[in-house]
Parts: C-alpha cells; structure tokens; sequence
C-alpha cells in the first residue's frame, strides 16, 4: 500500500471518528435543550398523578420533536420514581406506566443538580432498542414552582442507520471495478 492510501485512509478514519463525535455531542444537546421545554415542565407533575390531558399533551410534544429529530427512534419521559409518563411513538404507548428499562441511566439522572446536566448510557443492548446497541441520553426535567427535579426526559438514539450513514458517507468513491471499500466500526467495552 502507498504512503499516499495510508493517507487516505488514515484521514477517512479520522474524519469518521470526528463525525461520530459531533453527532453524539449534539445528542446531548438536543436532551437538555428539551429537558428544559416550558410545555414538558408544566405538563409533567400533573401527568405523573394521573392527569391524562397532561399525560397527552406531553405525548403531543415530544411526538412533535421526534417527527423533527428523526436521529431517535423514541423519546420518552418520566417521573420522580422512574415511571414512563409519555412516549413519542403510539407503537410504544405499552411503555406508558412501566418503569424504565434499566439500561437507562435513572439514578444518574435523577441526582443531576444542575438544569444542564445529563447523563448518557453505556454503548449496550437497550429493550428500548428492540435490544440492538445503542445510546440512551438522558436529562432532568425541573419543576417550575419548587425548582426541584420532578422526572426526566430521555432520548433513544437510532445508532444502526446512523452509524452506518456516517461510515457510507466517508467511503471514497470509485469509476474502477475494483473491491467496493469497506468500513468497521466496532463499539468496544472498555473497563
């Protein structure tokens, strides 16, 4: 191989790290924005004691933001005690009364004392992923009265599409019929 397609190489590497990168970060981004949505604050409380206008208004809202941000297969929020209030997507209304799912990040969650904190899962399996690999972003959701962190709002990364557009898009492309190139990306646990 060429010093010239090391290179290459090399370079189209990087640049799908530095992508995958940004694209997480903005994930972040995007669950705290949300977390701080006045809609989502208000309409929390009641619907975590049973208010089902509350309960449809949140489902409205988040449903509304997940047709916009199609990177998540779902949104979701939560209660104090970790109960799923409301859902993004009718096909996963079952949520709606459960607990979530443990890998989803709660405690972490829950304790963040600041209303630009969140936490983010382990690269894992997730039953909110139909148990394929994935992210779940996670951020509190802040009482307008008390102040105090009344649930949360989490967010479930379509990792397979999305993975595999950013490795598609920095492949090089070719006239010659030689080998289509190929990219990896291997999530590995580190400890």
């Amino acid at each position: 191989m060429s010093l010239t397609a090391i290179a290459d190489v090399t370079m189209r590497a990087f640049s799908m790290v530095s992508i995958m990168d940004r694209n997480l970060y903005e994930r972040a981004n995007d669950v705290r924005w949300w977390a701080l949505d006045e809609r989502i604050r208000r309409q929390l409380l009641p619907a975590s004691k049973g208010d089902e206008q509350a309960r449809q208004e949140l489902s409205a809202v988040i449903h509304a933001i997940n047709t916009l941000y199609t990177v998540y297969t779902t949104i979701l929020v939560f209660d104090q005690q970790g109960i799923i209030v409301a859902v993004s997507d009718n096909n996963a209304a079952r949520l709606v009364g459960t607990q979530v799912p443990e890998s989803l990040p709660l405690a972490a969650c829950l304790t963040i004392d600041s209303d630009q904190g969140y936490v983010v899962s382990a690269f894992t399996k997730s039953e909110l992923y139909a148990n394929g690999g994935t992210y779940v972003y996670c951020a509190p959701v802040v009482d307008f009265t008390n102040h105090a962190v009344i649930g949360g709002i989490a967010t479930v990364f379509d990792a397979t599409p999305e993975f595999r557009q950013i490795l598609a898009d920095n492949l090089p492309t070719t006239d010659v019929q030689l080998p289509l190139p190929f990219a990896l990306l291997s999530m590995l646990k580190v400890d």
